[in-house]
């Protein structure tokens, strides 16, 4: 297999839609918890407008702030990170050959195994390298072409083949 080189720098947008969607797509923000939220607001007000203002009501409505404060704060936060890390300004140059991947960047080199992998989700947003729960490695979609999708399926696969790949850009699997 040919090696596919990507070459890029992160733009602010591709940082905080790539963050932000990771969010999503490994359920630390779900519809769940943003419907949720919005019924235990609404029950709020509901108990201060019949009950008044309860030992109950205030515990639920800190709660509730509490809770609107952390989500507010996952939405802000790669912003934050993005303006605050000189490193994601930096031009990112990736190599993706069958035997691993390596990284260089103005200040270091890396290179990695496919097996420091576990899971490979190719999303409308860009290619998410995950190591674990917390740890990835994103590529922007502008960055790849549908042929270096596959491409880097291929390799990933073929290097780690215990490694989980999954598509979760719009229509696919149809």
């Amino acid at each position: 297999m040919e090696p596919i080189t990507v070459d890029f720098t992160y733009t602010r947008e591709d940082y905080v839609q790539a963050v932000r969607r990771f969010l999503r797509l490994n359920k630390t923000i779900s519809r769940f918890s943003q419907v949720f939220l919005c019924i235990a607001l609404l029950a709020d007000v509901v108990f201060i407008g019949l009950f008044g203002f309860t030992a109950e009501n205030m515990i639920l409505t800190v709660l509730i702030a509490c809770s609107l404060l952390m989500m507010a704060a996952l939405h802000f936060q790669p912003e934050w990170t993005y303006n605050r890390n000189p490193r994601l300004h930096a031009p990112q140059h990736y190599e993706f050959r069958p035997e691993g991947i390596t990284l260089k960047t103005a200040t270091a080199t890396s290179q990695v195994q496919w097996d420091l992998f576990q899971r490979i989700w190719d999303d409308a947003v860009g290619v998410y390298l995950l190591q674990n729960k917390k740890s990835y490695v994103v590529i922007p979609a502008r960055c790849l072409t549908e042929q270096q999708r596959a491409g880097l399926k291929a390799m990933a696969l073929a290097g780690n083949p215990a490694l989980q790949y999954k598509d979760t850009r719009p229509g696919a699997g149809k």
